[in-house]
């Protein structure tokens, strides 16, 4: 048997949770039993308090019973992965660091754009110096930055309003704060590409775009739940993350051509792969995602000319087609709770008081 100091143990729950603990006892017992722990608390106090664990995801709730002692099995945790759950890998961020890391990476982001259009040069100009055969017109993206500011702002919003104490909301919260450390490496590389892009140090600019794009791409083909319509926070993680990813496709594509292939027309191998790779992409996409790729492709095309103009429009058609033709089949979407995780009815009388 082995034990720990209690207000350690419950110190390094609280960091990485993000909740308030607020109890006291003496010590805390980590038993193994066989391919499972037991969790033995115990209360100078006389009152017994039991964990629940639910996967890897980290510690739920917190549920406060009326004994002495109190032991309660944590399946499938083992007593070798038991110490992984404090893992940072495993849990992502706390509550409570998710609740300033997001709106702080947001407004270095949202400052960092300012700084790029209201700067000499600002990034319109960097851009018509630059030009090349993945230059989108400019105007595009400022039409695709102001409504996904929105978009942002309201997840944003949710995220601080959501209590991770009550059962109904912390599920919510839970598909916000899983997608906090991507959207933040996002807006800091992107605000860092600002820089380099309006000093024309494009081929510095290319690192902190391709950084940004393959995260955000990671997220949506590895971490991203199923999108639950009958819940906000779902439906707005889908789209804070998948406009994200779908514009951070044509930052990359803009910026690599314009520090690599300054003045260059596209080559056959060019056109051939670009019709695949976007064809493939919207095969595998939802309406959202899918969407951005297409306005990817109408961007583009608005900013080329020539027969590279009139390809990419209809590449455009085409990946609509593929998009709605592939999502009309399968609608991509879930209605319902898509959470394992139920409240007890201690926690639901708890939240009630």
């Amino acid at each position: 048997m082995a034990y720990g100091n209690a207000k350690e143990w419950l110190s390094m729950l609280e960091s990485h949770v993000g909740v308030e603990v607020g109890y006291e006892f003496s010590k805390v017992y980590f038993i193994p039993t066989g391919a499972e722990i037991s969790v033995r608390t115990v209360f100078g106090s006389g009152e017994g308090m039991g964990w629940r664990v639910y996967g890897l995801l980290g510690f739920r709730r917190m549920t406060r019973m009326n004994a002495s002692s109190y032991s309660d099995h944590i399946p499938p945790v083992t007593a070798i992965n038991f110490k992984n759950i404090f893992k940072p890998s495993n849990m992502g961020v706390s509550y409570s660091t998710a609740k300033w890391l997001a709106p702080a990476s947001f407004l270095i982001d949202f400052a960092a754009q300012q700084y790029g259009m209201l700067s000499s040069p600002n990034m319109k100009d960097i851009h018509d110096a630059n030009l090349s055969f993945f230059s989108p017109n400019p105007y595009f993206i400022g039409g695709f930055f102001f409504p996904q500011q929105l978009f942002q702002l309201a997840w944003l919003y949710r995220l601080y309003k959501l209590d991770p104490r009550k059962p109904a909301e912390r599920n919510e919260l839970d598909q916000i704060v899983d997608f906090v450390p991507y959207y933040s490496i996002g807006n800091l590389c992107i605000a860092t590409w600002m820089i380099f892009w309006n000093t024309e140090r494009l081929d510095i600019s290319n690192i902190f775009v391709t950084i940004n794009t393959l995260t955000q791409l990671y997220y949506l083909a590895a971490k991203i739940r199923p999108m639950n319509t009958n819940s906000t926070s779902s439906i707005l993680t889908h789209v804070v993350s998948k406009t994200f990813a779908g514009i951070g496709v044509l930052d990359l594509l803009h910026n690599t051509s314009a520090a690599f292939f300054k003045g260059a027309a596209p080559s056959m191998a060019v056109k051939v792969l670009t019709g695949l790779g976007f064809g493939a992409a919207s095969a595998m996409s939802d309406w959202i995602f899918g969407g951005c790729l297409v306005y990817d492709l109408v961007a583009l095309a608005v900013g080329q000319s020539g027969s590279w103009r009139t390809l990419l429009g209809a590449y455009a058609v085409g990946s609509a087609a593929i998009v709605g033709a592939k999502n009309a089949a399968r609608p991509p979407y879930n209605r319902g709770d898509d959470s394992s995780y139920k409240p007890t009815a201690t926690e639901e009388i708890q939240d009630q008081v």
